[in-house]
């Protein structure tokens, strides 16, 4: 008995070492990242690396036109690297999607715009760099009009890519393989499909799926023939119009997630869909994920703002959430995976300091995200009905796209923190300027809530406000996070001067019964009143209250007293008494005692006090000793 209870003593105590460290890592698990530089940054999306880490792609503003960016994070969101690319040419180019290959490289997709004699020209772009952003190779893939890339997927050496063309002068979808060294192995265009300018592609099962919509906005389903390009099977859904649908391939099947009549459409392929929507803006689809206990995940952008609908394995909703980060925020991308969603997209958080920055969130799968605004909403719920898969005809033409070797030159993104000021009381209510010094370096600014942007690593900040005392911390910053402090100024005291001088000088002074020096004395005081007492040695002390008024300035002289010192001198003498009685002669000393005052100082005033004490032997006592003696005298006679 004594041993189990041993033991399960044991046990508690290890579970409640381990339990605030459990809570650590979980609260450091889930984060909210805002990357970017000075330009007009944006990420479109972020892949799981096969170790947590996350890829995420886009394009950088840096020297002024849209440049490929890519940054690989930890799991924590601290940047381990982040390169932006440059190229020979005088071009525009913005990466939508990243995939990993087998070997862990990263292969992005995206659409490179350039301008030929004046006239508007764009191709796809591909690029594989390797697992530290180095570029392994790059090329644009054109035909004779204008051509993109959105989507990618890689299916063991395999990468497809989608996107489109219009070189019949109306936009098809378009997709290529490649083969791992950017080399075409078949391209096709199908005319009949108007593209998806999201993902809108997925590998499973032997087979690629990819979505789009017919001339009239119906829903198109093509599983194509991963070895040729062919199209093995094609459904219209009649009545099921679409804008923009993503795909997400999943142990459940195929589901599309659609914008459809003002409500965020979701349709599994084999079991039937609902329609999710709220308020009255109709969303617009940023991702899909499907996660490994069953549940779905699909979020939207709405109202400028980040929706996120998750729906557990029966279809019923889990949760419905709103999430702000700024005044506008636009969802770009959905993934997840061990336990965790990542959204990705843009936002102007920033805008009052830079343009826009690329933003990645991870939360947990119950939407949980601590210190940002968020928003439980319920959502309208209803049947996606009357559709009807139609088998349709896709008219497939082979391709001879010009591709064109890239020389890329990766270079390091500098990437910032940023620190954020609440400054109390508001400088602008009080119609006053506020100084901040960063490393000692000053920056004047107006307002009561402050965004400075930081480089990684440790920094002083001070804040100064005219009448308030300094403001003084230090914070410490990683790349992308974001941290708050709020500046609490504390008003200054009125002060006045008190000077005290003294006769002798080199007086003790006492502060409301405080040694603080000797006299002479100079004291800078706030307001108040406060009682003083100049003391020396030998003189009497000297006490007052005074009263300091803030801007005015208060004397005191102290004209110390010297203390008065009593000594007592006794003084011997003798009286003989001579008496007729025989020849015997008396004698009587009697002591006399003068009292004599003695002053430390002839110029300081004085007190005195006199002291008496008794005298020799006089009076009713004498005449008692000398009857006895009068009648022994006689008897002897």
């Amino acid at each position: 008995m004594k041993r189990r209870s041993l033991t399960r003593l044991i046990t508690l105590l290890i579970i409640w070492s381990i339990l605030p460290y459990s809570i650590a890592v979980a609260s450091q698990s889930y984060w909210v990242r805002f990357y970017g530089g000075d330009g007009a940054d944006s990420i479109s999306g972020a892949s799981p690396m096969p170790n947590g880490d996350l890829v995420a792609v886009g394009s950088t503003g840096i020297n002024g036109k849209p440049q490929p960016w890519v940054l690989r994070v930890d799991r924590y969101g601290s940047v381990l690297w982040s390169k932006y690319y440059t190229l020979e040419v005088d071009a525009e180019i913005r990466l939508n999607e990243a995939a990993i290959d087998e070997d862990g490289n990263v292969v992005v997709v995206g659409t490179l715009k350039k301008e030929i004699q004046g006239i508007s020209d764009s191709d796809l772009f591909v690029m594989k760099i390797d697992e530290k952003g180095n570029s392994v190779w790059a090329k644009t893939y054109g035909l004779s009009g204008l051509d993109g890339g959105t989507s990618i997927a890689i299916e063991g050496n395999a990468i497809f890519v989608g996107g489109y063309t219009d070189v019949d002068g109306t936009p098809g979808l378009w997709i290529l393989r490649l083969n791992p060294y950017g080399n075409v192995v078949w391209q096709r265009e199908y005319s009949s499909v108007y593209p998806s300018f999201k993902y809108s592609m997925a590998t499973g099962k032997g087979e690629l799926i990819a979505a789009g919509s017919s001339e009239s906005g119906n829903l198109i389903i093509l599983r194509v023939n991963p070895i040729s390009g062919t199209v093995d099977d094609a459904l219209e859904y009649v009545n099921f119009s679409v804008s923009d649908p993503l795909l997400e391939s999943s142990g459940g099947g195929i589901t599309v997630a659609a914008g459809s009549n003002g409500c965020l459409a979701l349709l599994n392929l084999n079991e039937g869909g609902e329609c999710y929507k709220v308020g009255s803006a109709g969303p617009v689809p940023g991702g899909i994920f499907s996660a490994e206990n069953g549940e779905l995940f699909v979020a939207a952008s709405v109202s400028k703002k980040i929706w996120l609908l998750g729906l557990k394995d029966d279809g019923s909703v889990a949760f419905s959430k709103i999430y702000n980060l700024s005044a506008s925020d636009v969802l770009n991308g959905l993934t997840g995976g061990d336990g965790s969603l990542i959204l990705s997209g843009d936002t102007d958080r920033f805008s009052s300091i830079r343009n826009t920055d690329g933003f990645i969130v991870r939360l947990p799968y119950n939407g949980a995200l601590p210190g940002y605004e968020s928003e439980d909403v319920e959502p309208e719920v209803f049947g996606v009905g009357g559709y009807e898969p139609t088998k349709v005809s896709v008219r497939t033409t082979v391709t001879n796209a010009v591709v064109e070797n890239l020389n890329v030159h990766p270079k390091d993104f500098p990437q910032s923190g940023i620190l954020g000021v609440t400054i109390s009381p508001n400088p602008e209510s009080l119609g006053k300027k506020v100084e901040i010094y960063l490393d000692g370096n000053l920056t004047s600014v107006k307002g009561g809530e402050i965004l400075l942007p930081l480089t990684p690593g440790s920094h002083s900040v001070k804040v100064a406000m005219n009448g308030y005392h300094l403001y003084e911390t230090s914070v410490s910053i990683k790349a992308g996070e974001e941290i708050d402090i709020k500046a609490t100024l504390i008003p200054m005291t009125p002060t006045g001067t008190l000077r005290i001088t003294s006769t002798p000088s080199g007086a003790a002074v006492f502060l409301n019964g405080t040694f603080i020096g000797l006299t002479p004395l100079s004291l800078n005081l706030s307001a108040g009143l406060y009682t003083i007492r100049v003391s020396k040695d030998g003189y009497e002390d000297y006490s007052k209250s005074v009263e300091i008024k803030g801007g005015e300035e208060v004397a005191i002289t102290a004209g110390l007293n010297p203390i008065t010192r009593t000594t007592a001198t006794t003084t011997p003498s003798i009286t003989t008494t001579t008496t007729p009685v025989g020849t015997t002669t008396t004698t009587t000393t009697v002591r006399t005692t003068t009292t004599t005052q003695e002053t430390t100082s002839s110029t300081a005033a004085t007190t005195t006090t006199t002291s008496k004490k008794g005298g020799g032997i006089c009076g009713p006592g004498v005449i008692l000793l000398l009857v006895p003696l009068s009648r022994l005298m006689r008897r002897g006679r």
